[in-house]
């Protein structure tokens, strides 16, 4: 939500300061989006401002006539972007928080010190109104570098190529065509991956890609129909194989709790005599599913598909394989 955001004021000053104006094409370059996304980015800016002028029409280009003037935002919407900022950071996105700042700087030079006084106190409260609790541990940081060139190349459409170590350790090397980010507790590029044997979307652990190349004469045509939401709608979480119809029964006891969960946007729930629940949904990504039914131990059971089942047994043979290092005294006596 927060990168939608700032990707809308961004282009509100491209369009700003851009004498020729901003087509379409210019849109999905720089941001890396479909010709529809940019089809509403151009409406939710022209609906936001009056000044939005037509420059041609093959291609079609749009302007701002002047500058922002400060009424333009309020203080909930700076908050927003200092709140987005502090996301990032907690994140380890810290290019993503500095870009965010860069542009928090530049709002509050265009406002002046006179406007900025009256707000400053309102956007303080709200900050500090709002905090966020992230998952313990530790979390994975982009390195500016490969950050970088994968923003490049997804604006450019250039393929590029890079050594991956697979889930199950095997080492390869991938020439892909890079589409988007995908941030989650780990950080993630969604590809297309031409290769005869897939010859489809595939989800990488950025973490993951070393050696990696932009291939500058090498370059691809975007699918115009893909977009984030689409890819994921089937997905658990975020990696997208073949998906199954899932039923998960939860016991009483748990019932109400689950009932306000939103496990996946395809669910229906049903409360059953005996009180338990009823969860039903199609979605993919077995494995990351059979760890989440672990944090809700034997108040839950799978129904089908008998995959997830299996898939369940082998996350709690890790579970238990883990548990019992602490049966070695010499591990023990060490911690």
């Amino acid at each position: 939500m927060y990168e939608k955001y700032v990707d809308l004021l961004n282009l509100v000053f491209d369009m700003q300061g851009s004498i020729e104006g901003v087509s379409y094409k210019d849109i999905q370059e720089k941001f890396g989006v479909s010709r529809r996304t940019a089809e509403r980015m151009v409406k939710a800016v022209s609906d936001s401002f009056l000044d939005v002028e037509t420059l041609s029409k093959r291609p079609k280009r749009w302007r701002l006539k002047r500058s922002i003037a400060p009424p333009s935002f309020k203080p909930t919407e700076l908050a927003v972007l200092n709140t987005a900022s502090k996301m990032f950071r907690e994140n380890q996105m810290i290019p993503y928080a500095r870009e965010t700042d860069k542009l928090l700087r530049r709002l509050r030079a265009d406002f002046g010190a006179d406007h900025m006084k009256k707000i400053e106190s309102d956007i303080d409260a709200l900050d500090e109104s709002e905090a966020f609790v992230f998952r313990p541990g530790p979390r994975e940081q982009i390195p500016p570098d490969i950050l970088h060139t994968l923003r490049h190349a997804i604006m450019a459409c250039r393929k590029i190529r890079f050594d991956y170590t697979t889930r199950s350790k095997h080492e390869t090397t991938l020439t892909v065509e890079p589409y988007a980010f995908l941030h989650a507790t780990r950080h993630y590029i969604i590809a297309f991956n031409p290769d005869e044997y897939v010859n489809d979307f595939r989800t990488y652990i950025i973490k993951k890609i070393e050696n990696l190349e932009e291939l500058e004469n090498e370059m691809f045509v975007r699918d115009p129909d893909f977009t984030i939401d689409a890819y994921l709608s089937d997905c658990f979480r975020v990696f997208h194989e073949k998906p199954y119809q899932i039923l998960w029964r939860f016991t009483e006891e748990v019932a109400e709790e689950v009932s306000g969960w939103n496990f996946h946007h395809s669910q229906k729930m049903h409360r059953r005599r005996d009180g338990s629940l009823d969860v039903a949904f199609t979605a993919c990504g077995l494995s990351e599913m059979a760890w989440h039914l672990i944090t809700w131990g034997d108040n839950v059971k799978v129904i089908k598909p008998k995959a997830l089942i299996k898939e369940l047994e082998k996350t709690l043979e890790k579970v238990i394989q883990s548990s019992n290092l602490f049966e070695d005294k010499n591990f023990s006596a060490e911690l």
